[in-house]
Parts: structure tokens; C-alpha cells; sequence
């Protein structure tokens, strides 16, 4: 593509970019598709690893979609709504065990059970994520409201008196007197 570019003196744009992305029939042409993007010093926008992941979940190339998350993330690209669904529709694709007959081909029998770890492992890895972005989301929210995460309010009149949601020691024993390290937390 570098040679008709320079034949042609232009250069790609944003959209051309999508265009291609649209376009890509799987984890080979994709991850080309970023390394190219990369090489002319733009940054793969949302809408571009929307089409990517889109095309992945599709295909249902779990890996591939593993891989595309990680790298949005190194590029700083921020998931918006779209792209949060494409991936929500990935997680919550169907995944059965696979039930494997007794004269079905070895290498079918192979090839199903690693689609449902890949399956597994792809779900994993994005309950992991997306608890990632949602803290980051909060501490990002946090720093530009200029409130601290660790702020606690006190108020001075009640440290003698106990309101109606206190729990006294007297309601953390069992029954037999003793008391249970454990229940002492369980109002919080």
C-alpha cells in the first residue's frame, strides 16, 4: 500500500483506516491493519477497533479479541458505549461444553474444546478489564472533581452517643456469649 501512496502522493485518512478495518477477515489482517496505522503516527480511534473487535466477536475468534483489547488499552483508546456493547455481545455469546460423541474426528473433538476454553478465558479476561476501567473511570472522575477517593467525614457530635445503625458489642455475641470476630463487620 506504502508504494501506491507515494505513487499517488497521498496519505490515508482517519476514514480510510475504517474503511480498511471493515474489511479485515481476521486476527492476521487486523493486527496489520493497527501496525500500519501505527507506522504513519496515528493513533487506531474507537470506531476503527470497534469494527475490529466487532469482526472478531462475529467470527468468534476469542483470542483475537483478547489481543485487540490489550492493545487499545496500550494505545490509551477509551471504550465508549459501541464498542463497551460489541464486547458485552462477545461475553455473552453461548458457551456450552462442548458434548463430543464417541466417533467424532480427534481433531474436531480438539478443535471445540479449545474454542470453549478460549471462550472461558476470553470472559475472564474481561470481568478483569472491565473492573480495571471502571476504576480508572472513578479515579479519573475523582481527580477532575478534586475529591480524594480516601475522604472520610466525621461528625463531632456523635462520638459519645451511638444512633440507631450502630451495632454495640452486645449485638455481635453468638448465642452462647461469645463473641464472633466476624459479625462485628457484618452491618458493614
Amino acid at each position: 500500500m506504502k508504494d501506491k501512496q507515494e505513487a499517488l502522493n497521498i496519505s490515508p485518512s482517519e476514514k480510510s483506516y475504517q474503511v480498511l478495518a471493515r474489511g479485515c477477515k481476521g486476527q492476521k489482517q487486523g493486527l496489520t491493519l493497527l501496525d500500519e496505522i501505527k507506522s504513519e503516527g496515528i493513533t487506531a480511534d474507537q470506531t476503527v477497533y470497534g469494527l475490529l473487535i466487532a469482526g472478531a466477536a462475529k467470527q468468534r475468534l476469542f483470542g483475537y479479541l483478547i489481543q485487540l483489547v490489550k492493545r487499545m488499552t496500550k494505545d490509551d483508546v477509551k471504550p465508549n458505549d459501541r464498542l463497551m456493547e460489541a464486547l458485552e455481545r462477545a461475553y455473552n455469546l453461548p458457551c456450552n461444553k462442548p458434548v463430543i460423541p464417541e466417533k467424532m474426528d480427534q481433531l474436531v473433538v480438539k478443535l471445540k474444546r479449545f474454542r470453549y476454553v478460549e471462550q472461558k478465558g476470553f470472559q475472564t479476561f474481561f470481568e478483569n478489564w472491565k473492573a480495571k476501567v471502571h476504576v480508572l473511570e472513578k479515579e479519573t472522575a475523582m481527580r477532575e472533581t478534586g475529591t480524594s477517593s480516601h475522604t472520610e467525614h466525621y461528625d463531632d457530635d456523635s462520638d459519645d452517643e451511638t444512633s440507631d445503625g450502630d451495632v454495640s458489642d452486645d449485638e455481635t455475641r453468638n448465642d452462647d456469649g461469645s463473641d464472633d470476630e466476624d459479625s462485628k463487620f457484618s452491618h458493614l
